[in-house]
């Protein structure tokens, strides 16, 4: 039990791989965060005709998948959902700049303004150092921002200490 649940963090996947036969596949597993269990992926070759057809998208496929996989992309997160697959740098530039503008139209004071840009950059910092850092907006979770939220409250800004 404690063994696959150590694997599980170290590596949530396993490789891509062709199997042929009467059926062919490329298959993997990858951690479902949801079940906390780690699932089975297929895909199915079958509807190409030609042998050498197969392994060629085979290939294609396996390291398109492993690609993704090493960027932390899950199958099980539910990509119908718009904003879930959207990569946390995006979300994190649309918002410095979205703070930008309203200090700019003077809705925001400028000690907000540094404040939220400095525990930003924080929270960037911090993605960063993390030994896989998050990528993708669903990779974001309660552990994650929990765990920022005691970093940034230790560490706190500034103007937040009667202005030193």
């Amino acid at each position: 039990m404690f063994l696959s649940e150590h694997k599980k963090k170290l590596i949530p996947y396993s490789f891509p791989k062709l199997h042929t036969g009467k059926k062919w596949y490329v298959d993997f597993t990858c951690y479902d965060p949801l079940t906390n269990t780690m699932k089975r992926k297929k895909y199915h070759l079958d509807s190409i005709k030609r042998t050498s057809d197969r392994r060629k998208r085979a290939a294609e496929l396996i390291a398109i998948l492993l690609l993704r996989l090493r960027e932390g992309w899950t199958p099980w997160a539910n990509t119908m959902s718009t904003r879930q697959t959207e990569k946390v740098q995006y979300i994190v530039e649309h918002y410095a700049a979205y703070i930008a503008m309203l200090h700019n139209r003077k809705i925001m004071k400028d000690k907000t303004y540094v404040d939220y840009s400095s525990r930003l950059k924080m929270l960037i910092t911090y993605n960063e150092h993390l030994r896989e850092p998050i990528i993708y907006a669903y990779q974001l979770d309660r552990g994650f921002f929990l765990i920022s939220l005691i970093i940034l409250l230790k560490f706190p800004t500034p103007n937040k200490e009667g202005g030193k």
